[in-house]
């Protein structure tokens, strides 16, 4: 695929470009960045974020999300553990009770909903898009 984006870019006589896969939102901002940077970038986007209504959930001890696109979800008064700080500032408009971030990735996550979470307090909800996470 790479080889192939790259004849492409060649064939049109470009001198190339950043292929910029994420969905909105987030691939606008991004293309901005690069071209503060004097990048050209393609917007391309393989998927797209829809958001869907949000079922009652049970109690939960916490709430962990690894996609600030799922902030919306999060239920009332829940804990919330994230797995970085642009998750969590978008969570912060939304949820009404603390917000850790993992500032990381999902290991980093894991080992932080280990370090403060009791199994004894309840099921955790990992909130994620259709057909995705665990």
């Amino acid at each position: 695929m790479t080889q192939l984006i790259q004849a492409n870019f060649k064939s049109s006589g470009s001198s190339g470009a950043v292929l910029i896969t994420r969905p909105e939102p987030g691939a606008t901002a991004t293309a901005a960045l690069l071209a503060a940077r004097r990048h050209r970038s393609i917007i391309a986007p393989f998927l797209m974020i829809e958001l869907l209504a949000v079922r009652p959930f049970p109690a939960v001890a916490a709430c962990l999300i690894t996609s600030a696109n799922a902030a919306h979800a999060i239920p009332p008064g829940t804990t919330v553990f994230t797995v970085g700080d642009a998750t969590a500032a978008r969570a912060r408009k939304t949820a009404t009770a603390p917000i850790y971030s993992a500032d990381g990735d999902a290991r980093s996550l894991a080992t932080l909903v280990i370090q403060n979470c009791d199994p004894q307090d309840g099921p955790l909800l990992l909130l994620s898009g259709e057909s995705q996470g665990l």
